[in-house]
């Protein structure tokens, strides 16, 4: 039995509404919309909604995007330290929520990481 989903029913050619199917890529992400063909239909307003969407998802990507310290930065950080328990604190917050591969990256053995957290706390 053929199954029919929304989108075939929709556009079915002899049953189905008369509509524009718009794909929007939207950074990484394919953003459909399903547009009813009528009289009033505007696209300027529309292609300044797809503007607006665009626009406003790069500034989102902007304002969550994370702060990236890779190893160079992480070494010079604790470089700067004077003391050595602010540098065994740092040691041991910094790969919080990180891989082993990622404190690896970062210039931190992960085996000493147990032994340097005990140490703090």
């Amino acid at each position: 039995m053929y199954e029919t989903t929304f989108q075939d029913a929709l556009v079915h050619p002899e049953h189905g509404l008369c509509v524009y199917i718009v794909d929007v890529s939207i950074s990484t992400y394919l953003t459909r919309f399903i547009i009813l063909k009528s009289p009033t239909l505007n696209l300027i307003e529309l292609l300044d909604e797809v503007q607006r969407l665009r626009l406003n998802h790069a500034e989102t990507i902007t304002n969550n995007q994370r702060l990236f310290i890779g190893r160079q930065e992480m070494q010079s950080i604790i470089n700067s330290m004077d003391m050595e328990w602010d540098k065994t604190c740092a040691k041991v917050l910094s790969p919080e929520n990180k891989s082993i591969e990622e404190i690896k990256a970062l210039g931190f053995d992960p085996d000493t990481m147990p032994r340097s957290i005990h140490h703090v706390t």
